[in-house]
């Protein structure tokens, strides 16, 4: 995979399951840590998209950076999403993440503006949760 994307900056990882449990049973359908560190290594930015389990969102995103920096030594961005879309019983969250490894200064800026933006939808939120040592923001979650 890594030589198919050679040319690119921005490598989107989209796995079905997500990124491998730290348990370690891995299967074809997660992202692998190596994975993310032989684009970091490259240096690609590397955009993971990540669906949270149904508990403690900044416990999951400290658990998720912890594990990506060990594998990346990059910086760590990651954006939390919630749009409500219609449903049979009204409108229904729907909450995914996009977390940026190894990005650099303008793609981090582009995506504080598409949180912001996302702010501003009725129907929409976006909080950010950056590296360690640097604040977050964005709106209610």
């Amino acid at each position: 995979m890594e030589t198919a994307l050679a040319a690119s900056n921005v490598v989107l990882l989209d796995p079905d399951t997500g990124l491998v449990p730290p348990s370690g049973r891995l299967s074809k359908r997660h992202a692998t840590l190596d994975e993310i560190a032989g684009f970091c290594r490259g240096g690609k930015a590397v955009c993971l998209i990540v669906f949270p389990a149904r508990v403690n969102h900044d416990e999951q995103v400290q658990t998720l950076h912890g594990r990506l920096g060990e594998a990346s030594g990059g910086r760590i961005l990651t954006l939390r999403t919630c749009v409500s879309v219609p449903g049979k019983k009204g409108r229904v969250p729907r909450v995914r993440w996009f977390t940026l490894i190894n990005h650099d200064t303008d793609l981090e800026c582009r995506a504080l503006q598409f949180a912001e933006d996302l702010n501003e939808i009725q129907t929409g939120c976006a909080i950010t949760y950056p590296s360690p040592g640097r604040s977050r923001v964005g709106g209610a979650g």
